[in-house]
């Protein structure tokens, strides 16, 4: 058994000495020599650089926002929209209904205005059809709120209004008889 041990610890350095004579050069300060012929060298570290991050287009962006709507997820909806979009929201029922809206989407193609800094995303939501708009804010497209809310104005559960004035009108028509 002391042998066996013995003998391991002579065996394994041995063998590490012979790997690293077996082992290639290191490199040395002098650059290599470059053939006239060959592909561009120097773009070859070009390449193995990490690429640069890139940002997702307004189409990515409303499939976010679609999915934040989807999970009434109010920070991760608010992170996708522009500027002053989560003060506005913040009324009785208007969260809930842009939720509703936005939620019932499928998003399309984008379209990007020459300027490039604004864009529309082609959206269906049952038979109807939708443009949501987005701006360019700083280097990430978001979600134009103010925009929307212009063109496909927010409003309150219409269930809720229709009851309140079923009970006004009957309450009315009650009235009117006992007189």
């Amino acid at each position: 058994m002391k042998l066996r041990k013995l003998s391991m610890l002579l065996v394994v350095p041995c063998f590490g000495l012979w790997a690293c004579e077996e082992a290639p050069e290191a490199p040395t300060d002098e650059a290599p020599a470059v053939d006239a012929a060959a592909p561009d060298a120097a773009a070859a570290p070009a390449a193995n650089a990490a690429p640069a991050e890139v940002k997702p287009g307004p189409a990515e962006v409303c499939g976010k926002l679609v999915e934040a709507a989807k999970a009434k997820d109010a920070e991760a909806f608010a992170a996708l929209c522009t500027a002053g979009a989560g003060e506005a929201m913040a009324g009785e029922g208007v969260k809930e209904a842009m939720f509703a809206k936005i939620g019932e989407v499928a998003c399309g193609e984008a379209e990007i205005a020459e300027g490039g800094t604004t864009a529309t995303v082609k959206a269906t939501a049952g038979e109807q059809e939708r443009a949501i708009p987005f701006s360019k804010v700083e280097e990430d497209w978001k979600f134009d709120y103010a925009s929307y809310i212009a063109k496909y104005p927010a409003t309150q559960d219409a269930g809720k209004g229709k009851k309140k004035g079923q009970k006004g009108k009957k309450k009315a028509g009650k009235k009117a008889k006992n007189k």
